[in-house]
């Protein structure tokens, strides 16, 4: 789970930084609301205060969530194995290669 919430933070870092390597979205963005890092920063910390008191004050929805990650985990382990399954059909062998003569 922990390498969900660093991946989602990453990913969503780079959206944000993308328009600052677009030379055009300057004027794109000039009429845009501006955003103050302050704010910003306020916002995503009230976010993670608030997830994390849903433990607290709703425990089934904790424990839920929990269940559903094991369940996540099981399959992306079993994932790798699935081209295995008879459900899906065999690639075909490759031809032996032949020694050239010399």
């Amino acid at each position: 789970m922990w390498f969900l919430i660093k991946a989602t933070f990453w990913f969503s870092l780079v959206l944000v930084l993308l328009p600052f390597l677009d030379p055009s979205s300057a004027q794109k963005l000039e009429h845009a609301p501006k955003v103050e890092l302050g704010d910003t920063f306020s916002a995503a910390n009230e976010a993670f205060q608030y997830i994390s008191a849903i433990c607290i004050q709703k425990p089934d929805v904790c424990e839920k969530g929990a269940e559903t990650f094991v369940a996540l985990g099981h399959r992306a382990r079993k994932a790798p194995a699935s081209p295995t399954n008879s459900s899906t059909p065999s690639l075909p062998k490759p031809m032996p290669r032949r020694r050239m003569p010399r």
